[in-house]
């Protein structure tokens, strides 16, 4: 038997359930194991107390550096005595940049030599990019979807076994022989995995206290958003030979899972769930066998409110004639299983960022009328936008480098098209001729007059502003005028394994080192283009953004006056009442019992000052070793 002990950076008010199911599968092969949250410091006692086999990470770009830092100082006292892995995102999409234990600087420097010579043969993923090199200590890697391996590990690792043969699993042995990871097909059945160890993170977390759950339904997502690692992941597993991005558990097996969990916080005494949240990256698309099962079933078996994240085009969709098709019929049988809240992205109020950027294929007019939809049916709305897109920006005319300006912004133009419009396309396909003859009279110094505005005409066609903040106004606008109950204005942030990354490296934007990137992408931005005085507005429009969301008529003076005034604490105590009343009335309507409510309320409040508030010096932070 082994000892597990699974490190989480902090406390979150959603489950963290990549732990809860690596957990819940290690105890099912007879293992034991323990949850340290460095929040709560004393890591070295624990470590002490526990004595860990494995100490285990699931990782995201931005919290790596804590890991990291906490990793090599575990190896460092406990050597070979303990296994140490990291999987997730950032496992994942930096797996050529991460140095293990035991692998020195030649065998480190010969497998990225090995690694780049793969590169051109390779479809363009996160796992095949020359990212900066970082020392992990970790003794192994897992690469995508861990189910399988992680128990196909600790049977090796229990056993005395080799483990670098392992599908998923890379080692400094494993990758001196094969530079690409070997990657198993995705899974496609869930019903037989076990229910989720909820009970190893609530004892050690105010999530015991708390009356909303988070559930998957299923795993995946279609879609090719340039800014989420889906789009790499899935390419992946296609190449891996899996073809179905999507993946759920069967009706009759969620319940189940729901069901089993109510039965263990009526025993044990946690607060009752009153709400549940499925947290699945696209919870239906359409109306499907599945759905009308859930929406006969739920409702009679649990009988329980919930919110899911669901896409505006499965509601609305523009047709080729300009027509537009509602679907109804979705909603209704979502709100007959029970659903309350939704949450349904906008990420751009800019036609040229949220089509040729961020590729979300979806329109302005689909989203209004979505949200339109939700509003006629009494739906509480929920939507992240995102600001400080490192978009092109036109040059004044009388800008004394306008020529050198243009030329700038004509190149970035054609990398924005991050992705082509159609399968087979070229990146960069759309991108218009005149354009691409402007440019190179540009370049050999034979541009008139007439040239230059006509180049500027056609960038006003696409969308394009003239300064960065005008992108960040509009989409805040957009937000306020969908009437959104709760509204998140996040900024961009440069993840690994992304197309948007690729983008703003190409454009001069990011420099790659991922290592600055904050673990909450709530904070500033973390990209070079943006002057101090922009990022500043980027700071008060994302609090004013949710304010406004609630008193819309502020908008108008909010965006004249107060997105220049310098009381961003102000406005963030503006933010957190206006956010909790959203919440509380639209989005999570629960009933709070005083101890409950001050409980959660002190933690919650905790959590978003260091959501907004947090120093770099804490990413840093070895966890109170």
């Amino acid at each position: 038997m082994l000892k597990i002990l699974f490190i989480l950076k902090e406390e979150d008010p959603i489950d963290p359930m990549q732990i809860e199911l690596l957990s819940a599968l290690a105890k099912r092969e007879g293992h034991e194991t323990f949850l340290h949250v460095l929040q709560h410091r004393n890591l070295a006692a624990a470590l002490q107390r526990i004595g860990p086999d494995v100490v285990a990470y699931s990782g995201k770009t931005g919290e790596h550096t804590t890991l990291l830092n906490v990793n090599r100082s575990i190896k460092k006292t406990r050597g070979d005595r303990v296994f140490t892995i990291m999987g997730g995102p950032h496992a994942t999409f930096n797996y050529g940049g991460m140095q293990l234990y035991g692998e020195s600087d030649d065998a480190f420097g010969r497998f990225r030599d090995a690694l780049a010579a793969a590169q051109p043969s390779l479809p363009r993923t996160g796992l095949h990019r020359d990212l900066p090199p970082v020392q992990s200590a970790l003794d192994a890697l897992c690469i995508g979807e861990g189910d399988d391996a992680w128990v196909e590990l600790l049977r090796a690792l229990d056993r005395r076994q080799p483990v670098d043969a392992i599908p998923n699993i890379v080692t400094a042995a494993s990758r001196a022989i094969r530079p690409l990871p070997e990657v198993r097909p995705r899974r496609t059945a869930l019903d037989d995995l076990p229910f989720f160890d909820r009970e190893l993170v609530y004892d050690a977390t105010f999530l015991g206290d708390f009356p909303l759950r988070s559930f998957m339904a299923g795993r995946g997502c279609p879609f090719r958003c340039t800014y989420c690692f889906n789009h790499d992941w899935n390419r992946m597993y296609q190449a891996a030979g899996a073809a179905n991005p999507r993946s759920r558990y069967s009706v009759d097996r969620l319940i189940a899972e729901i069901h089993h969990w109510m039965e263990i916080e009526r025993k044990k005494g946690y607060a009752r769930t009153q709400f549940i949240k499925f947290y699945d990256d696209i919870f239906e698309l359409r109306v499907s066998p599945w759905l009308v099962e859930f929406a006969e079933k739920f409702p009679r078996e649990i009988g329980l409110p919930f919110a899911c994240l669901m896409r505006c085009d499965a509601f609305a969709k523009e047709n080729r004639d300009g027509s537009l098709s509602e679907h109804e019929d979705l909603l209704r049988l979502l709100q007959k299983a029970g659903m309350r809240s939704i949450s349904m992205s906008i990420e751009s109020g800019n036609t040229f960022i949220r089509e040729k950027i961020f590729a979300r294929d979806m329109t302005g007019r689909e989203m209004a009328a979505a949200f339109a939809m939700m509003k006629r049916h009494g739906v509480g709305t929920f939507a992240n936008t995102i600001l400080g897109v490192p978009a092109p920006v036109i040059p004044r005319r009388d800008d004394a480098l306008f020529d050198r300006e243009l030329r700038r912004t004509l190149d970035q133009t054609k990398k924005a098209f991050v992705l082509p419009a159609r399968p087979g396309d070229e990146a960069g396909a759309g991108y218009p001729p005149r354009l691409e003859q402007i440019g190179a009279q540009l370049t050999n110094g034979a541009i008139d007059e007439p040239a230059r505005r006509e180049a500027v005409r056609i960038l006003e066609s696409m969308d394009l502003r003239h300064d960065a903040v005008e992108y960040d106004i509009e989409s805040v606008d957009f937000a306020v005028r969908m009437r959104v109950h709760q509204s998140q204005f996040p900024r961009l942030d440069p993840y690994p394994g992304t197309a948007v990354t690729d983008y703003a490296i190409r454009a001069g934007a990011f420099d790659g080192d991922f290592g600055r990137l904050h673990s909450s992408y709530l904070t500033s931005s973390s990209f070079n283009c943006f002057t101090p005085r922009q990022q500043r507005i980027q700071d008060r429009l994302s609090l004013l953004g949710q304010v406004c969301a609630i008193w819309p008529w502020l908008w108008p003076f909010a965006k004249r006056h107060l997105m220049y005034w310098p009381f961003t604490g102000f406005y963030w105590l503006l933010f957190l009442l206006t956010k909790s009343y959203s919440i509380i009335r639209y989005i999570y309507p629960m009933k709070y019992g005083a101890c409950i409510m001050l409980r959660s309320a002190y933690r919650i409040l905790l959590f978003e000052i260091k959501q907004f508030f947090r120093s770099r010096s804490h990413e840093a932070d070895a966890g109170g070793f």
